[in-house]
């Protein structure tokens, strides 16, 4: 749900809210796309993601029902009821005077006169009762050792931690719940986080931080009715920034993404520096192409000089890319100091890569692949399909490597970034076993991002990932095309999704979907490997230079 337009009302949620709070463009866009603004609609069109095939949503929403399957079963025949999805206020109202254990999917609304607020709170329970664990481990109500006076509000959420948007969102529901004279006078609400622990706070609490997330887009809206609205037609279609986009969960990211490229805005370099960017836009240099053709003498005094000679060569990058129409790449070093960083090859090199998962409701991931090629790009997989198989799949790949290390004692294990270490490290923390192995294993890692790669070039692309490298020396994941290519895995994210759709298909008894669910994964996985094999060829022959 996102802001909608209703006579004279701004009609919104707390999703609404959370982008808010952090972005004024975001709000800008929403008011103009509810209002249906012709050039705001055709933006959008195409941009809008289908959240039924992101992986977290979809986690999240199989979380609520695991939880609510739990809480059916465990309280008494008519203490639970589930309304039906969206169900309007009036029918929470009518639910409540019953004075159930608890409501699921709560439909509820307050009014703050041209601004409505609608939201669907996970959980209303009596606050007589408070989410615990049966001696099963399921969630379930225990007695609170409190009499009655209302409701407490609890949204269940699939992560580790709870976000302060987990927390405004709940304020928002509070202050709903409030308006219908229901909200306990003495009981917490808050956040069931993934481990089922039940996370409360004071409602006094959680309104503050509600009023005071919603406070300055609640203002914006009152300025105007949304029969009064129009939008600026110098209007920019576009965050400032892309960690903007990331941190609010933007709408529209792709939109972003494009109208930043359109309109060449210097966002587009990578690790640009907040500071530096109204900075440069003051002195002048407001787009990519600007900082590329500047006599860095021009900008001496805007930002640190070396600050400046970092951004221009990914500039120049940028803006020959744009005008050939290929990617483009440009080496801030002598092409020798690659090949000097590199350890000598040895023939008993391995190149490794891993995947992992975050089973539903679990508290670890399933690192269900561990896997190595070798120069010969011969695939080493070792699979854990279930929990159950990780142990093994660990112990078999920690096994692999020790005898290629003791085979060729001058051999390396190359890896893309630091997962790698950190993963066989978390593995043998968790099952307590192999420490010494792992540490001997170690010892023979080289993250060739870190060691080599990084700061020492830059490329058209914005980022330095071994998928964007590879376009350069056409690694498996995709042939040297611009910006990108469609693949059948593209990331890791989409291999996690790729993994929960094979345990669907295995739970469904569908063996062939699953068998080839898993054989695109190992293919993704493959050429994880193979790449970094070819990225060390690529930067040991130093056949590459940056043509502007």
């Amino acid at each position: 749900m996102t802001i909608r337009a209703i006579d004279q009302t701004w009609v919104l949620s707390s999703r609404d809210i959370s982008r808010g709070s952090s972005c004024q463009h975001c709000t800008d866009l929403a008011m103009a796309v509810a209002t249906k603004n012709p050039q705001a609609l055709a933006k959008i069109d195409g941009h809008k993601p289908d959240l039924s095939e992101v992986l977290a949503v979809i986690q999240g929403n199989d979380y609520e029902d695991l939880l609510v399957a739990q809480l059916r079963k465990n309280l008494p025949t008519g203490e639970f009821i589930e309304l039906e999805k969206f169900s309007p206020v009036a029918k929470t109202i009518e639910v409540l005077e019953a004075k159930p254990m608890a409501v699921a999917q709560a439909g509820l609304e307050k009014s703050y006169g041209e601004v409505v607020l609608v939201g669907y709170a996970d959980l209303l329970v009596r606050d007589d009762f408070e989410p615990g664990l049966a001696s099963d481990g399921t969630l379930t109500l225990l007695p609170s050792g409190k009499e009655f006076t209302g409701y407490t509000v609890w949204d269940i959420k699939h992560n580790a931690n709870v976000k302060p948007e987990h927390l405004f969102q709940v304020g928002g529901y509070i202050e709903c719940l409030q308006a219908i004279g229901s909200l306990s006078s003495h009981g917490k609400s808050g956040i069931i986080t993934r481990s089922k622990e039940a996370v409360g706070h004071e409602s006094s609490e959680l309104i503050s931080i509600f009023q005071e997330a919603s406070k300055a887009m609640f203002e914006s809206l009152r300025k105007i009715s949304p029969k009064e609205f129009r939008l600026n037609p110098e209007f920019v279609y576009e965050c400032q920034a892309s960690s903007v986009c990331e941190k609010v969960y933007c709408e529209y990211p792709s939109l972003c993404e494009q109208e930043r490229i359109n309109r060449d805005d210097i966002s587009q370099l990578y690790g640009l520096h907040h500071t530096h960017r109204p900075k440069l836009e003051a002195a002048g240099f407001d787009t990519v192409a600007s900082i590329a053709n500047a006599d860095p003498k021009d900008a001496e005094g805007v930002i640190p000089n070396e600050q400046f000679l970092k951004y221009q060569p990914w500039a120049k990058a940028i803006v020959s890319s744009k005008l050939l129409g290929e990617p483009k790449m440009a080496s801030l070093v002598d092409p020798s100091e690659f090949r000097a960083l590199l350890p000598a090859k040895n023939e008993g090199d391995l190149f490794v890569d891993y995947e992992w998962y975050q089973p539903t409701g679990e508290p670890t991931e399933l690192v269900y692949m561990l896997s190595a090629s070798d120069w010969d790009e011969k695939f080493y997989p070792f699979v854990a399909k279930s929990r159950e198989e990780e142990l093994k799949a660990f112990q078999d790949f920690v096994s692999f490597l020790l005898e290629r290390i003791d085979n060729y004692p001058a051999a390396h294990i190359y890896h893309f970034h630091n997962p790698e270490t950190k993963k066989l490290i978390e593995l043998s923390e968790r099952f307590g076993v192999l420490n010494d192995e792992v540490a001997k294993i170690i010892e023979r890692m080289f993250d060739i991002k870190k060691e080599v790669v990084n700061g020492r070039m830059v490329t058209s692309f914005g980022k330095l990932g071994v998928k964007q490298l590879g376009k350069f020396y056409l690694s498996d994941h995709g042939s040297s095309s611009w910006p990108d290519t469609d693949d059948s895995v593209e990331d890791g994210l989409d291999s996690m999704k790729f993994f929960y759709d094979y345990l669907a298909a295995k739970g469904k008894g569908d063996e062939a979907e699953a068998e080839s669910i898993m054989n695109s994964i190992l293919e993704y996985n493959k050429a994880d490997c193979t790449a970094t094999s070819r990225l060390y060829t690529w930067l040991h022959d130093g056949n590459f230079q940056f043509n502007s």
